[in-house]
């Protein structure tokens, strides 16, 4: 058995452990290293979708029906949440849960009820995203922030429910539509050398201005926004085939590369110039993620090496024995889990690792 189908299987165990531990609204957020447990959250963050998602990773790997039935109560329990319009991130939440629940039950062949009930969830949370699109921007905000729209990076992962649901309902207008806010994201947040700006706030109806959220300062490079925005252009190349976004993503992987480069975990913000600030194992592994994905998409060999590389530095330097992934910084700014593990972290790690699995 390889490293990775090591580190995989210990993932799953410690998930299984986390299970007997939870009610299904009980959803792990972060924790710092000196933490026993878990913070948890309880349906109404932004980040429950990857608990879900990981569990659904594990009964993907498994076959084991104990993880199809905690991931489908887990997903139940946030159900109510497709309606909510205060937030773009019920597109993370429903990626992860519903859709990935219904990719899962396919890649199985598994002719079940859950499929239509997941669906369902999909499609309201659809319906919410469309309806808090911005027609003067041309952007879906990401929230308010003191009664102003507040536009994120972030946004471009949200947008996966809306390019998965236009494909497989055949909706060609949707698509368009779709592909246009993924471009207007782009122009906007990328800047010309490859970096990318992680907010902007409205300062009037269709103006705008950069923003601080989690950066150094408005307008710098938080290393997690370039893992976004590299994910974002990857999804909307696979779903789209439009050359203009993978274009994008060789812009803002040359920026990050000569940056950064793969031997190394990225501080919090690129642009920080302290030396005593903390890294984010969190953003590496988001960027892995991107780095497995495009190369499962174009075969492209150059992807598999600097993939490669990437994950040996985090084996290295952000993983324990029990393969958490630590040294992740949520919120820097406000010094919240700025040396933790992080729920989205272990789930683009493990993400990663399912795609690298078993490639020489």
């Amino acid at each position: 058995m390889n490293n990775i189908s090591k580190r995989l299987n210990i993932m799953i165990k410690n998930i299984r452990q986390e299970l007997t531990k939870l009610s299904n609204n009980d959803f792990p957020f972060a924790k710092n290293l000196e933490d026993s447990s878990w913070t948890l959250t309880h349906g109404k963050n932004w980040t429950e979708g990857f608990w879900i998602g990981m569990i659904w990773d594990a009964y993907e790997l498994t076959g084991d029906d104990y993880f199809l039935k905690r991931a489908t109560k887990y997903e139940k329990s946030i159900k109510n949440r497709c309606q909510d319009a205060s937030t773009h991130d019920i597109g993370f939440l429903f990626s992860l849960s519903a859709l990935k629940g219904i990719q899962v039950l396919k890649n199985k062949k598994i002719d079940s009820e859950l499929y239509d009930y997941f669906y369902n969830d999909l499609e309201c949370a659809v319906r919410t995203l469309i309806s808090s699109y911005e027609r003067e921007v041309g952007l879906i905000p990401a929230w308010k922030y003191q009664g102003k729209n507040v536009f994120l990076i972030d946004t471009f992962m949200n947008l996966e429910v809306l390019l998965w649901y236009s494909k497989e309902s055949k909706n060609s207008k949707l698509l368009s539509f779709v592909k246009e806010i993924g471009m207007k994201i782009d122009k906007i947040f990328i800047k010309k050398n490859g970096s990318v700006i992680p907010a902007f706030i409205e300062i009037a109806p269709g103006k705008f201005k950069e923003w601080r959220n989690q950066g150094y300062k408005p307008g710098s490079s938080w290393s997690r926004g370039i893992g976004w925005a590299l994910c974002g252009n990857e999804n909307f190349y696979r779903e789209t085939g439009d050359l203009y976004f993978r274009k994008v993503f060789y812009e803002i992987l040359n920026y990050y590369k000569n940056a950064v480069g793969f031997h190394d975990i990225p501080k919090y913000d690129i642009d920080d110039p302290r030396k005593k600030v903390p890294k984010d194992a969190s953003a590496a592994a988001i960027i892995l993620f991107s780095l497995s994905s495009f190369y499962e998409l174009t075969n492209d060999k150059f992807m598999l090496k600097e993939a490669k590389k990437l994950l040996k530095t985090i084996f290295l330097q952000a993983m324990d024995e029990k393969s958490r992934l630590v040294h992740c910084c949520y919120h820097y700014p406000q010094r919240y889990f700025i040396d933790s593990e992080t729920i989205w972290g272990d789930y683009y790690l493990m993400e990663s690792l399912k795609k690298l699995n078993g490639i020489n």
